[in-house]
C-alpha cells in the first residue's frame, strides 16, 4: 500500500526566484549582420562592459526615442507612462488647524517650529545657580572615561 503525499510540494525549489511579469522580455529578434558588423559590435560591448544583446538593445532603444519628439521608452524599453499618478493634496496652515481642532477638541494648535531654539542669551559673569542643599554630584556623572557604555549589541 502505498501513502499520499501529507506535504505539498513546494514551488519552484531551487533555480531563479520569479520576477515581476512586467520587467521580462517576451519577445525574440533575430537579424542576420555581415562578420564585420558583428566584431565591431562585440568589440564596442566589450569596451562598455556589456553583452552584444544589451548593446544592440541600448540602441535600438535610443534610436527610437531619437526619432520620436520626446522619449517614448524607458531604459529597459518599456513604454514611458505619461500619465504619473496624482499626488494628493498639500496641506495648508488652515487645514492643519481644522484637522487639530477634530483631534484635541479644540485645545490650540502647537506654534510652528523651525530647528533647534537658540541658546539663552547670558550676560557676562553668569555662574550657574548653587546646588540645592544637602546635594552631592557624582563624580562619574562627569568622568569621560574611555569605556564607558556601550549599547547591547545582537546576539546572532
Amino acid at each position: 500500500m502505498v501513502k499520499k503525499a501529507t506535504r505539498k510540494p513546494r514551488e519552484n525549489v531551487g533555480g531563479r526566484p520569479r520576477q515581476d511579469p512586467s520587467t521580462l522580455r517576451t519577445e525574440r529578434l533575430v537579424i542576420r549582420v555581415h562578420p564585420d558588423l558583428m566584431d565591431e559590435l562585440t568589440r564596442l560591448a566589450g569596451d562598455n562592459g556589456i553583452t552584444r544583446s544589451l548593446l544592440v538593445e541600448r540602441s535600438m532603444i535610443a534610436l527610437v526615442n531619437q526619432q520620436a519628439a520626446e522619449p517614448l521608452l524607458d531604459h529597459g524599453g518599456r513604454r514611458i507612462q505619461r500619465e504619473a499618478p496624482s499626488a494628493p493634496p498639500l496641506g495648508t496652515p488652515d487645514s492643519f488647524a481644522q484637522l487639530w481642532g477634530k483631534v484635541i477638541g479644540g485645545a490650540p494648535a502647537p506654534a510652528p517650529r523651525r530647528g533647534m531654539p537658540p541658546p539663552p542669551v547670558r550676560p557676562p559673569g553668569w555662574k550657574p545657580p548653587p546646588l540645592p542643599p544637602g546635594y552631592e554630584p557624582d563624580p562619574s556623572d562627569f568622568a569621560d572615561e574611555g569605556g564607558g557604555a556601550e549599547w547591547p549589541r545582537k546576539k546572532k
